[in-house]
């Protein structure tokens, strides 16, 4: 989980983070985020912020983001009795609850009671809380700050509910937020300890850099009851592309014939062979007469004189079944391979990249990394004030040059953006206003706790009784019984 405190430029740094070290789950908090979804490929569920007269952003926010290709089912949870803006809740395989929390320091204590009580431990055979809780514990978790009023409820929920806090127990003393301001432990791990099937992991990590005052926690763990797994399915291999535009250059273009026509030479040589045996094998299947088959003969004298001249030789062994399907996938190599010849690959953009990143700015974020991280580390061993200095201000350049490449891209995009609209007809002009408008648009989509496949039942249930015609045959009913009042004069 995570404190972002505002999503701008650093969630492309937050992704490639977690993706490089294959987190599943991830919370954010305090996203500020009013509508719409986050620019990532990473599913997505949302408690959005609120807003509250003229304000200019949102508070609050809260966002569970769920890694592609997640092999359990992920369902959100409402509570129907309690309208909340301050936790999200999602159930993963029909077993594991997962409630996340953002409890603003402007929250009433009552309404902190009251978000606290509405936590089922018993709703599901495992119940795990986490979030900016914004409570310190004083001694009880090692912070250096003193308490504040909600620690005493705090406290006593966790021993009315007899869940233990994690931060205690694997990472007593670390701070989950740093700043200028001080220290201090907030951001908790929660849940009871016999949901797990060895001792749960917990890391704070204070060496990284994501663009936010907390540090990002990371839980790891296994369960006594693992969460139901997705059917599996055949996933597409990666995508290759090419610089397929240089097509359009005639030498390219020659190349790339030249090398296609060599790389299945040998290939169409092989089908013919196979097409001439089937010929041999099924003659009521291939009737020639006349001038058909004077043709057809001189064809194979050339292709049996080809084949002898390149040493090729020929034997049928499969079925024209498993043969096609060979034959398409040789067809596919030599494609690719004289792609690769001619026109060269390209390297994907990463998804997870919004339209301004590239690898000069991806770099230039790995060196402000690189600086945070050697300056954290000099200021851990407590080496001499002037190091430290010295590397604290290599970080803030660093930090400064890529802000203002982010500024110059963002410029580029835009200028290039605002021509290529003054040149389209109004139309595509339509059509890209149309896909901006939809990329801030939430989709809802019915899901149940039990999977998709309950899912669609139940709502196939629900279309057979509103569509059935049982309605309508009522209605009839109805309408026969209803009688004209007598008129008057």
């Amino acid at each position: 989980m995570l404190n972002v405190s505002g999503i701008s430029t650093s969630l492309d740094l937050v992704i490639h983070y977690i993706e490089t070290h294959h987190i599943d789950i991830l919370l954010l908090t305090e996203t500020f985020l009013l509508k719409g979804d986050l620019f990532t490929q990473w599913a997505q569920h949302h408690q959005y912020a609120t807003i509250s007269g003229d304000a200019s952003k949102g508070n609050g926010g809260l966002t569970f983001l769920i890694r592609p290709h997640f092999p359990h089912y992920v369902h959100r949870s409402t509570d129907p009795t309690t309208t909340q803006h301050n936790k999200l809740s999602i159930v993963i395989g029909n077993s594991l609850t997962v409630h996340g929390f953002y409890l603003p320091p402007a929250l009433s204590f009552a309404d902190y009671q009251t978000v606290l009580s509405s936590v089922d431990f018993n709703s599901s055979s495992s119940v795990i809380c986490l979030g900016d809780f914004n409570t310190r514990l004083g001694s009880f978790t090692g912070d250096t700050r003193s308490t504040n009023p909600r620690s005493n409820y705090l406290l006593n929920w966790l021993t009315v509910h007899q869940a233990n806090l994690w931060n205690r127990i694997s990472t007593f003393g670390q701070p989950t937020f740093e700043s200028n301001r001080g220290t201090s432990i907030i951001d908790f791990v929660i849940s009871r300890p016999n949901i797990f099937s060895a001792s749960p992991l917990l890391s704070i990590e204070s060496d990284i850099n994501l663009n936010s005052d907390h540090h990002l926690v990371q839980f790891s763990f296994k369960l006594h009851q693992q969460p139901q797994l997705l059917p599996t399915s055949t996933l597409a291999g990666s995508r290759r592309l090419w610089n397929l535009q240089r097509l359009e250059e005639k030498d390219v273009f020659e190349l790339y014939r030249k090398n296609f026509f060599s790389n299945i030479f040998k290939l169409q040589q092989e089908v013919k062979h196979f097409m001439a045996f089937q010929q041999q094998q099924h003659p009521n299947l291939f009737v020639l007469s006349g001038d058909t088959a004077t043709k057809h003969r001189k064809e194979a004298t050339i292709n049996q004189r080809i084949n002898a001249t390149n040493g090729f030789y020929f034997e049928v062994v499969e079925s024209p079944k498993d043969f096609i399907n060979r034959v398409g996938i040789e067809m596919i190599q030599a494609i690719h391979s004289a792609l690769d010849n001619s026109v060269t690959p390209r390297t994907s953009r990463p998804k997870t990249w919004k339209f301004f990143w590239d690898a000069e700015l991806q770099h230039l974020a790995d060196i402000r990394q690189q600086c945070y991280t050697d300056w954290k580390q000099h200021k851990h061993h407590r080496r001499s004030l002037i190091g430290s200095t010295h590397l604290w201000s290599l970080y803030q350049q660093a930090c400064n040059n890529l802000k203002k490449a982010i500024k110059a891209a963002k410029r580029r995009h835009w200028k290039k953006f605002c021509n290529d609209m003054s040149d389209s007809s109004s139309n595509q002009v339509y059509s890209v206003l149309k896909r901006l408008r939809k990329k801030h648009t939430t989709n809802h989509c019915f899901s149940h706790s039990e999977g998709p496949e309950v899912a669609a039942n139940v709502m196939a249930d629900y279309q057979r009784h509103i569509f059935g015609g049982r309605s309508i045959g009522l209605f009839n009913m109805e309408s026969q019984q209803i009688t004209t009042p007598p008129a008057h004069h």
